[in-house]
Protein backbone atom coordinates (compact mmCIF):
# COMPACT_ATOMS: atom_id res chain seq x y z
CA UNK A 1 0.00 0.00 0.00
CA UNK A 2 1.23 3.65 -0.63
CA UNK A 3 1.88 5.89 1.66
CA UNK A 4 -0.54 8.26 0.17
CA UNK A 5 -3.19 6.36 0.21
CA UNK A 6 -2.72 4.90 3.73
CA UNK A 7 -2.72 8.92 5.11
CA UNK A 8 -6.50 9.40 2.88
CA UNK A 9 -7.27 6.25 4.38
CA UNK A 10 -6.75 7.74 8.18
CA UNK A 11 -7.72 10.91 7.02
CA UNK A 12 -11.26 9.60 6.48
CA UNK A 13 -11.17 7.50 9.89
CA UNK A 14 -10.60 10.45 11.81
CA UNK A 15 -13.52 12.81 9.79
CA UNK A 16 -16.25 9.33 10.51
CA UNK A 17 -15.35 9.92 14.66
CA UNK A 18 -16.42 13.53 13.93
CA UNK A 19 -19.52 12.98 12.55
CA UNK A 20 -22.31 14.19 14.66
CA UNK A 21 -26.47 13.42 13.95
CA UNK A 22 -28.40 16.75 13.58
CA UNK A 23 -32.26 17.12 12.99
CA UNK A 24 -34.17 20.29 12.53
CA UNK A 25 -37.53 21.19 14.55
CA UNK A 26 -40.60 20.55 12.70
CA UNK A 27 -42.37 23.94 13.90
CA UNK A 28 -40.24 26.47 12.66
CA UNK A 29 -37.06 26.20 10.68
CA UNK A 30 -33.34 27.40 12.11
CA UNK A 31 -30.16 27.96 10.52
CA UNK A 32 -28.99 26.20 13.69
CA UNK A 33 -29.25 22.33 14.02
CA UNK A 34 -29.60 20.56 17.62
CA UNK A 35 -27.80 17.39 18.23
CA UNK A 36 -30.31 14.03 17.77
CA UNK A 37 -31.30 12.93 20.64
CA UNK A 38 -31.75 9.01 21.30
CA UNK A 39 -34.99 7.26 22.07
CA UNK A 40 -36.24 5.34 24.37
CA UNK A 41 -38.07 2.18 23.03
CA UNK A 42 -39.23 1.27 26.24
CA UNK A 43 -41.20 4.41 26.97
CA UNK A 44 -44.93 4.52 26.41
CA UNK A 45 -46.37 6.32 23.39
CA UNK A 46 -48.92 8.52 24.18
CA UNK A 47 -52.40 7.70 23.92
CA UNK A 48 -54.19 8.35 20.84
CA UNK A 49 -57.82 8.84 20.68
CA UNK A 50 -59.50 7.50 17.84
CA UNK A 51 -62.72 9.30 16.51
CA UNK A 52 -65.68 6.35 14.72
CA UNK A 53 -67.13 7.54 11.53
CA UNK A 54 -70.69 7.06 13.55
CA UNK A 55 -69.77 10.15 15.81
CA UNK A 56 -68.90 12.49 12.82
CA UNK A 57 -71.40 14.84 12.89
CA UNK A 58 -73.84 14.19 9.41
CA UNK A 59 -73.17 17.08 7.56
CA UNK A 60 -69.38 16.36 7.85
CA UNK A 61 -70.07 12.95 6.88
CA UNK A 62 -72.15 13.97 3.73
CA UNK A 63 -69.56 16.41 2.21
CA UNK A 64 -66.70 13.25 2.48
CA UNK A 65 -69.25 11.39 0.97
CA UNK A 66 -69.80 13.64 -1.93
CA UNK A 67 -65.95 13.93 -2.81
CA UNK A 68 -66.12 10.02 -3.82
CA UNK A 69 -67.45 8.61 -6.91
CA UNK A 70 -70.35 6.42 -7.07
CA UNK A 71 -67.98 3.59 -7.39
CA UNK A 72 -66.68 3.80 -4.83
CA UNK A 73 -70.07 4.56 -2.48
CA UNK A 74 -70.96 1.20 -4.07
CA UNK A 75 -67.90 -0.38 -2.76
CA UNK A 76 -68.18 1.27 0.77
CA UNK A 77 -71.68 0.13 1.12
CA UNK A 78 -70.41 -3.61 0.35
CA UNK A 79 -68.79 -3.22 3.62
CA UNK A 80 -70.96 -3.25 6.48
CA UNK A 81 -74.85 -2.78 6.76
CA UNK A 82 -73.83 0.47 9.14
CA UNK A 83 -72.19 1.73 5.63
CA UNK A 84 -74.30 0.66 3.42
CA UNK A 85 -77.29 2.83 5.67
CA UNK A 86 -74.82 5.70 5.74
CA UNK A 87 -74.85 5.99 2.07
CA UNK A 88 -78.30 5.42 1.49
CA UNK A 89 -79.38 8.33 3.94
CA UNK A 90 -77.00 10.07 1.99
CA UNK A 91 -78.33 9.58 -1.39
CA UNK A 92 -82.12 10.80 -0.26
CA UNK A 93 -80.17 13.92 1.42
CA UNK A 94 -80.61 17.27 -0.35
CA UNK A 95 -77.28 17.09 -0.56
CA UNK A 96 -77.16 13.74 -2.07
CA UNK A 97 -79.26 15.03 -4.81
CA UNK A 98 -76.62 17.83 -5.30
CA UNK A 99 -74.23 15.38 -5.58
CA UNK A 100 -76.46 13.46 -8.07
CA UNK A 101 -76.58 16.42 -10.48
CA UNK A 102 -72.45 17.24 -9.99
CA UNK A 103 -71.79 14.45 -10.58
CA UNK A 104 -73.81 13.56 -13.74
CA UNK A 105 -73.73 16.92 -15.37
CA UNK A 106 -70.61 18.13 -17.93
CA UNK A 107 -69.85 21.21 -17.64
CA UNK A 108 -67.63 21.44 -21.07
CA UNK A 109 -71.10 21.45 -22.50
CA UNK A 110 -73.22 24.81 -23.19
CA UNK A 111 -76.39 23.77 -24.31
CA UNK A 112 -77.54 21.11 -23.31
CA UNK A 113 -76.44 18.91 -19.94
CA UNK A 114 -75.14 15.77 -21.36
CA UNK A 115 -75.00 12.71 -18.87
CA UNK A 116 -72.34 10.40 -19.59
CA UNK A 117 -72.68 7.12 -20.10
CA UNK A 118 -70.40 5.52 -17.72
CA UNK A 119 -71.63 7.72 -14.96
CA UNK A 120 -75.24 7.23 -15.31
CA UNK A 121 -74.82 3.26 -15.14
CA UNK A 122 -72.42 3.90 -12.56
CA UNK A 123 -75.47 5.31 -10.91
CA UNK A 124 -77.67 2.67 -11.52
CA UNK A 125 -75.26 -0.05 -10.42
CA UNK A 126 -75.34 2.32 -6.91
CA UNK A 127 -79.02 2.23 -6.67
CA UNK A 128 -79.66 -1.46 -7.30
CA UNK A 129 -77.53 -2.35 -4.56
CA UNK A 130 -79.22 0.37 -2.22
CA UNK A 131 -82.54 -1.08 -2.94
CA UNK A 132 -82.13 -5.03 -3.19
CA UNK A 133 -83.44 -5.24 0.15
CA UNK A 134 -86.38 -3.32 -0.92
CA UNK A 135 -90.06 -4.44 -2.00
CA UNK A 136 -90.43 -4.43 -5.45
CA UNK A 137 -92.78 -1.66 -5.43
CA UNK A 138 -90.72 0.56 -3.34
CA UNK A 139 -87.62 -0.02 -5.50
CA UNK A 140 -89.34 1.29 -8.66
CA UNK A 141 -90.45 3.95 -7.09
CA UNK A 142 -86.99 4.99 -5.84
CA UNK A 143 -86.09 4.80 -9.26
CA UNK A 144 -88.95 6.82 -10.71
CA UNK A 145 -87.90 9.81 -8.22
CA UNK A 146 -84.49 9.42 -9.12
CA UNK A 147 -85.21 9.80 -12.86
CA UNK A 148 -88.38 11.82 -13.28
CA UNK A 149 -88.28 13.68 -10.25
CA UNK A 150 -84.73 14.66 -9.40
CA UNK A 151 -82.97 14.40 -12.20
CA UNK A 152 -85.99 15.58 -14.59
CA UNK A 153 -85.67 12.84 -17.10
CA UNK A 154 -88.80 12.99 -19.08
CA UNK A 155 -89.32 11.53 -22.46
CA UNK A 156 -90.95 14.10 -24.56
CA UNK A 157 -88.29 17.13 -24.27
CA UNK A 158 -84.73 15.34 -25.46
CA UNK A 159 -83.68 11.75 -26.47
CA UNK A 160 -80.93 12.20 -24.25
CA UNK A 161 -83.18 12.04 -21.59
CA UNK A 162 -84.54 8.96 -22.28
CA UNK A 163 -81.43 7.37 -23.61
CA UNK A 164 -80.09 8.19 -20.27
CA UNK A 165 -82.98 6.59 -18.40
CA UNK A 166 -82.50 3.43 -20.31
CA UNK A 167 -78.60 3.09 -19.01
CA UNK A 168 -79.91 3.77 -16.07
CA UNK A 169 -82.11 1.06 -15.97
CA UNK A 170 -79.65 -1.29 -17.61
CA UNK A 171 -77.82 -1.71 -14.43
CA UNK A 172 -80.55 -0.84 -11.75
CA UNK A 173 -82.34 -3.74 -13.18
CA UNK A 174 -79.67 -5.96 -14.01
CA UNK A 175 -80.18 -9.52 -12.04
CA UNK A 176 -83.96 -8.45 -11.72
CA UNK A 177 -86.74 -11.56 -12.60
CA UNK A 178 -89.00 -11.30 -15.67
CA UNK A 179 -92.22 -10.53 -12.91
CA UNK A 180 -91.05 -8.07 -11.93
CA UNK A 181 -89.70 -6.16 -14.97
CA UNK A 182 -93.51 -6.77 -16.03
CA UNK A 183 -94.34 -4.86 -13.12
CA UNK A 184 -91.69 -2.47 -13.74
CA UNK A 185 -92.89 -1.75 -17.15
CA UNK A 186 -95.98 -1.20 -16.72
CA UNK A 187 -95.37 1.43 -13.23
CA UNK A 188 -92.91 3.33 -15.90
CA UNK A 189 -95.84 3.30 -18.37
CA UNK A 190 -97.37 6.03 -16.79
CA UNK A 191 -94.88 8.66 -17.12
CA UNK A 192 -93.44 7.24 -20.87
CA UNK A 193 -97.23 6.73 -21.78
CA UNK A 194 -96.06 4.28 -23.98
CA UNK A 195 -99.05 2.06 -24.46
CA UNK A 196 -101.27 4.47 -25.07
CA UNK A 197 -99.41 5.91 -28.16
CA UNK A 198 -99.06 1.69 -29.36
CA UNK A 199 -102.73 1.88 -28.78
CA UNK A 200 -102.91 5.61 -31.03
CA UNK A 201 -100.88 4.02 -33.52
CA UNK A 202 -102.96 0.63 -33.67
CA UNK A 203 -105.93 2.75 -34.86
CA UNK A 204 -104.05 4.23 -37.60
CA UNK A 205 -105.23 2.76 -40.87
CA UNK A 206 -102.35 3.20 -43.18
CA UNK A 207 -98.69 3.66 -41.81
CA UNK A 208 -96.84 6.97 -42.64
CA UNK A 209 -99.60 9.29 -41.54
CA UNK A 210 -98.40 10.31 -38.16
CA UNK A 211 -94.58 9.95 -38.68
CA UNK A 212 -94.16 12.05 -35.26
CA UNK A 213 -95.83 9.28 -33.49
CA UNK A 214 -94.30 6.24 -34.86
CA UNK A 215 -91.01 8.01 -34.20
CA UNK A 216 -91.88 8.90 -30.61
CA UNK A 217 -93.09 5.35 -30.24
CA UNK A 218 -89.52 3.78 -31.59
CA UNK A 219 -87.50 6.35 -29.47
CA UNK A 220 -88.97 5.57 -26.44
CA UNK A 221 -88.55 1.87 -26.61
CA UNK A 222 -85.20 1.62 -28.25
CA UNK A 223 -83.30 4.08 -25.99
CA UNK A 224 -85.52 3.23 -22.69
CA UNK A 225 -85.60 -0.86 -23.25
CA UNK A 226 -83.74 -2.36 -25.71
CA UNK A 227 -80.51 -0.98 -27.41
CA UNK A 228 -79.11 0.23 -23.59
CA UNK A 229 -80.23 -3.14 -22.39
CA UNK A 230 -76.98 -5.73 -22.29
CA UNK A 231 -78.81 -8.74 -21.44
CA UNK A 232 -80.90 -10.55 -23.94
CA UNK A 233 -83.62 -12.30 -21.30
CA UNK A 234 -84.26 -8.50 -20.41
CA UNK A 235 -84.82 -7.59 -23.85
CA UNK A 236 -86.94 -10.41 -25.07
CA UNK A 237 -88.80 -9.82 -22.10
CA UNK A 238 -89.61 -5.51 -23.10
CA UNK A 239 -89.93 -6.40 -26.64
CA UNK A 240 -92.54 -9.02 -25.75
CA UNK A 241 -94.50 -6.85 -23.38
CA UNK A 242 -95.55 -5.00 -26.77
CA UNK A 243 -95.66 -7.58 -28.73
CA UNK A 244 -98.56 -10.09 -26.95
CA UNK A 245 -102.19 -9.90 -27.07
CA UNK A 246 -102.07 -8.02 -30.78
CA UNK A 247 -102.97 -9.65 -33.85
CA UNK A 248 -100.08 -10.97 -36.18
CA UNK A 249 -100.48 -8.25 -38.89
CA UNK A 250 -99.67 -5.49 -36.36
CA UNK A 251 -97.30 -7.67 -34.44
CA UNK A 252 -95.33 -7.01 -37.79
CA UNK A 253 -95.66 -3.87 -38.26
CA UNK A 254 -95.09 -2.31 -35.04
CA UNK A 255 -91.62 -4.76 -34.86
CA UNK A 256 -90.84 -2.90 -38.52
CA UNK A 257 -91.85 0.51 -36.79
CA UNK A 258 -89.24 -0.75 -34.24
CA UNK A 259 -86.33 -1.82 -35.99
CA UNK A 260 -86.93 -0.52 -39.69
CA UNK A 261 -85.24 1.73 -41.28
CA UNK A 262 -85.50 5.83 -40.57
CA UNK A 263 -85.22 8.00 -43.61
CA UNK A 264 -84.88 12.05 -42.54
CA UNK A 265 -86.49 11.43 -38.97
CA UNK A 266 -88.98 9.48 -40.20
CA UNK A 267 -89.56 5.40 -40.59
CA UNK A 268 -89.54 5.04 -44.48
CA UNK A 269 -91.95 1.91 -44.91
CA UNK A 270 -91.57 1.94 -48.62
CA UNK A 271 -87.23 0.72 -48.10
CA UNK A 272 -87.93 -3.02 -48.62
CA UNK A 273 -90.08 -2.00 -52.08
CA UNK A 274 -87.84 -0.12 -54.05
CA UNK A 275 -85.35 -1.70 -55.88
CA UNK A 276 -81.69 -1.86 -55.11
CA UNK A 277 -79.49 0.10 -57.20
CA UNK A 278 -76.02 -2.01 -56.18
CA UNK A 279 -75.56 -5.39 -55.62
CA UNK A 280 -74.10 -5.03 -52.43
CA UNK A 281 -76.29 -3.23 -49.36
CA UNK A 282 -75.50 -0.28 -48.28
CA UNK A 283 -74.21 0.58 -44.63
CA UNK A 284 -77.81 1.87 -43.31
CA UNK A 285 -79.21 -1.58 -45.29
CA UNK A 286 -76.89 -3.13 -43.55
CA UNK A 287 -77.48 -1.85 -39.75
CA UNK A 288 -81.40 -2.45 -40.66
CA UNK A 289 -80.65 -5.78 -41.11
CA UNK A 290 -78.77 -6.34 -37.86
CA UNK A 291 -81.82 -4.46 -35.46
CA UNK A 292 -83.97 -6.47 -37.04
CA UNK A 293 -82.09 -10.38 -36.51
CA UNK A 294 -81.56 -8.76 -32.61
CA UNK A 295 -85.27 -8.70 -32.52
CA UNK A 296 -85.69 -12.15 -33.83
CA UNK A 297 -82.93 -13.66 -31.90
CA UNK A 298 -84.43 -12.25 -28.43
CA UNK A 299 -87.88 -13.15 -29.03
CA UNK A 300 -87.87 -16.64 -27.26
CA UNK A 301 -85.24 -15.56 -24.41
CA UNK A 302 -86.82 -14.86 -21.97
CA UNK A 303 -88.82 -18.30 -19.86
CA UNK A 304 -92.32 -16.80 -20.33
CA UNK A 305 -92.10 -15.87 -24.27
CA UNK A 306 -90.52 -19.76 -25.03
CA UNK A 307 -94.70 -20.53 -24.70
CA UNK A 308 -95.30 -17.89 -27.37
CA UNK A 309 -92.61 -18.11 -29.79
CA UNK A 310 -92.01 -21.26 -31.03
CA UNK A 311 -90.52 -22.10 -34.77
CA UNK A 312 -93.59 -21.57 -36.04
CA UNK A 313 -94.82 -18.10 -34.83
CA UNK A 314 -91.51 -16.95 -35.55
CA UNK A 315 -91.74 -17.99 -39.88
CA UNK A 316 -95.43 -16.28 -39.08
CA UNK A 317 -94.30 -13.39 -37.81
CA UNK A 318 -91.52 -13.07 -40.66
CA UNK A 319 -94.05 -14.07 -43.48
CA UNK A 320 -96.37 -11.26 -42.14
CA UNK A 321 -93.08 -8.91 -41.79
CA UNK A 322 -92.17 -9.11 -44.93
CA UNK A 323 -95.16 -8.27 -46.49
CA UNK A 324 -95.96 -4.70 -44.27
CA UNK A 325 -96.54 -2.38 -45.89
CA UNK A 326 -96.73 -4.46 -49.01
CA UNK A 327 -94.63 -7.48 -50.64
CA UNK A 328 -90.92 -7.15 -49.75
CA UNK A 329 -88.38 -7.71 -53.18
CA UNK A 330 -87.14 -11.19 -52.74
CA UNK A 331 -83.34 -9.91 -52.33
CA UNK A 332 -84.12 -7.88 -48.95
CA UNK A 333 -86.29 -11.01 -47.90
CA UNK A 334 -83.26 -13.34 -48.63
CA UNK A 335 -80.82 -10.79 -47.07
CA UNK A 336 -83.03 -10.22 -43.50
CA UNK A 337 -83.07 -14.09 -43.79
CA UNK A 338 -78.94 -14.59 -43.55
CA UNK A 339 -78.95 -12.06 -40.53
CA UNK A 340 -81.80 -13.51 -38.89
CA UNK A 341 -80.75 -17.50 -37.58
CA UNK A 342 -80.46 -20.45 -39.58
CA UNK A 343 -83.25 -22.20 -37.95
CA UNK A 344 -85.74 -19.62 -39.56
CA UNK A 345 -84.32 -19.82 -43.00
CA UNK A 346 -84.50 -23.79 -42.84
CA UNK A 347 -87.99 -23.21 -41.78
CA UNK A 348 -88.86 -21.16 -44.54
CA UNK A 349 -88.06 -23.60 -47.32
CA UNK A 350 -89.59 -26.38 -45.34
CA UNK A 351 -92.74 -24.25 -45.20
CA UNK A 352 -92.14 -23.59 -48.65
CA UNK A 353 -91.86 -27.60 -50.07
CA UNK A 354 -94.34 -28.77 -47.36
CA UNK A 355 -97.08 -26.46 -48.61
CA UNK A 356 -96.44 -27.14 -52.56
CA UNK A 357 -95.17 -23.49 -52.99
CA UNK A 358 -91.98 -25.14 -55.14
CA UNK A 359 -92.28 -21.97 -57.76
CA UNK A 360 -91.77 -19.41 -54.16
CA UNK A 361 -89.17 -21.94 -53.04
CA UNK A 362 -87.27 -21.92 -56.14
CA UNK A 363 -87.43 -17.95 -56.35
CA UNK A 364 -86.17 -17.95 -52.62
CA UNK A 365 -83.44 -20.10 -53.83
CA UNK A 366 -82.65 -18.11 -56.62
CA UNK A 367 -82.58 -14.60 -54.22
CA UNK A 368 -80.34 -16.47 -51.36
CA UNK A 369 -77.47 -17.38 -54.08
CA UNK A 370 -77.27 -14.08 -55.06
CA UNK A 371 -77.61 -12.41 -51.45
CA UNK A 372 -74.85 -14.96 -50.57
CA UNK A 373 -72.10 -13.46 -52.92
CA UNK A 374 -70.38 -17.19 -52.46
CA UNK A 375 -70.01 -16.51 -48.92
CA UNK A 376 -69.11 -20.10 -47.74
CA UNK A 377 -71.21 -19.79 -44.59
CA UNK A 378 -73.96 -18.69 -46.18
CA UNK A 379 -73.62 -21.44 -48.52
CA UNK A 380 -73.52 -23.90 -45.51
CA UNK A 381 -76.94 -22.43 -44.91
CA UNK A 382 -78.56 -22.84 -47.82
CA UNK A 383 -77.31 -26.52 -48.01
CA UNK A 384 -78.92 -26.83 -44.49
CA UNK A 385 -82.15 -25.41 -45.26
CA UNK A 386 -82.12 -27.72 -48.52
CA UNK A 387 -81.25 -30.98 -46.59
CA UNK A 388 -83.99 -30.23 -44.13
CA UNK A 389 -86.63 -29.63 -46.79
CA UNK A 390 -85.67 -32.42 -48.44
CA UNK A 391 -86.19 -35.09 -45.93
CA UNK A 392 -90.01 -33.78 -45.35
CA UNK A 393 -90.21 -34.88 -49.31
CA UNK A 394 -90.20 -38.35 -49.01
CA UNK A 395 -90.67 -39.12 -52.73
CA UNK A 396 -88.07 -38.39 -55.68
CA UNK A 397 -90.27 -36.95 -57.48
CA UNK A 398 -91.23 -33.93 -55.47
CA UNK A 399 -87.58 -33.37 -54.87
CA UNK A 400 -87.27 -33.23 -59.03
CA UNK A 401 -89.64 -30.73 -59.12
CA UNK A 402 -88.24 -28.77 -56.63
CA UNK A 403 -84.93 -28.70 -58.09
CA UNK A 404 -87.15 -28.21 -61.69
CA UNK A 405 -88.22 -24.90 -60.04
CA UNK A 406 -85.13 -23.86 -59.15
CA UNK A 407 -83.82 -24.41 -62.49
CA UNK A 408 -86.02 -22.25 -63.71
CA UNK A 409 -85.76 -19.34 -61.69
CA UNK A 410 -82.30 -18.88 -62.87
CA UNK A 411 -83.20 -19.78 -66.46
CA UNK A 412 -85.89 -17.32 -65.94
CA UNK A 413 -83.70 -14.66 -64.86
CA UNK A 414 -81.27 -15.06 -67.37
CA UNK A 415 -84.09 -15.00 -70.10
CA UNK A 416 -84.74 -11.03 -69.03
CA UNK A 417 -81.54 -10.47 -69.60
CA UNK A 418 -81.25 -11.89 -72.67
CA UNK A 419 -84.38 -10.16 -74.31
CA UNK A 420 -83.08 -6.88 -72.59
CA UNK A 421 -79.90 -7.55 -74.57
CA UNK A 422 -81.85 -8.10 -77.90
CA UNK A 423 -83.24 -4.19 -77.42
CA UNK A 424 -82.91 -2.25 -80.43
CA UNK A 425 -81.13 0.76 -79.70
CA UNK A 426 -79.40 -0.23 -76.12
CA UNK A 427 -76.58 1.87 -75.24
CA UNK A 428 -73.09 0.28 -74.86
CA UNK A 429 -73.20 0.67 -70.97
CA UNK A 430 -75.93 -1.03 -70.56
CA UNK A 431 -75.12 -3.82 -73.20
CA UNK A 432 -72.32 -4.32 -70.72
CA UNK A 433 -74.07 -4.22 -67.46
CA UNK A 434 -76.54 -6.88 -68.59
CA UNK A 435 -73.73 -9.04 -69.88
CA UNK A 436 -72.20 -8.42 -66.08
CA UNK A 437 -75.35 -9.32 -64.93
CA UNK A 438 -75.48 -12.51 -67.43
CA UNK A 439 -72.00 -13.64 -65.86
CA UNK A 440 -72.75 -12.69 -62.48
CA UNK A 441 -76.33 -14.78 -61.97
CA UNK A 442 -74.74 -17.39 -64.22
CA UNK A 443 -70.97 -17.62 -62.04
CA UNK A 444 -73.73 -18.13 -58.89
CA UNK A 445 -75.47 -20.54 -59.95
CA UNK A 446 -72.59 -23.12 -61.03
CA UNK A 447 -71.38 -22.21 -57.65
CA UNK A 448 -74.47 -22.97 -55.47
CA UNK A 449 -74.93 -26.17 -57.36
CA UNK A 450 -71.72 -27.09 -57.18
CA UNK A 451 -71.27 -26.84 -53.60
CA UNK A 452 -74.80 -28.27 -52.70
CA UNK A 453 -74.24 -31.81 -55.00
CA UNK A 454 -70.37 -32.53 -54.42
CA UNK A 455 -70.13 -29.83 -51.17
CA UNK A 456 -66.70 -28.50 -52.88
CA UNK A 457 -66.64 -25.01 -53.00
CA UNK A 458 -65.97 -23.72 -56.32
CA UNK A 459 -65.50 -19.38 -57.12
CA UNK A 460 -66.49 -17.87 -60.23
CA UNK A 461 -64.21 -15.46 -59.65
Amino acid sequence: MSVSTKRKRESNENDNKNVKLFVTPNKTYSSRPIPFKQIDLNSKLPKVEICHFSEIPREIREVLFSILTPNDLYKLSLTSHEYYGYVNDFLRSSMGLVYLKAFLSNKNTTKSTVISDDRIKSIGRLYRLLTCLETINRRIQVYKDVLFIKLHLLPGKEIEDVRSAGRFLSEAIATWPERDLEILYSQFDHHLLLKKKIEQFYTSKEVGTEPELEMDIRSCFRLMYFDSIQISYIRGCFLNLILRNRPIWFQARLFLNLFGSVTQGKIDWQMFNRDRINQHPSIDEEQVYFDMSRGFRVLDFSSQSKKLWNSNSKLALFTELTTQPSAWSLEYKAELLFYCTSELLSNTLIAYATKGYFHDYGNLIQALTLASRQNIQRYRMIQTGVNQSFERLPLLSQRNVVLQHINYAFRSTASRLLEQLQTPGMRPAEYRRCLQLLEYYDGHKVALMSFLFTNNYISSN
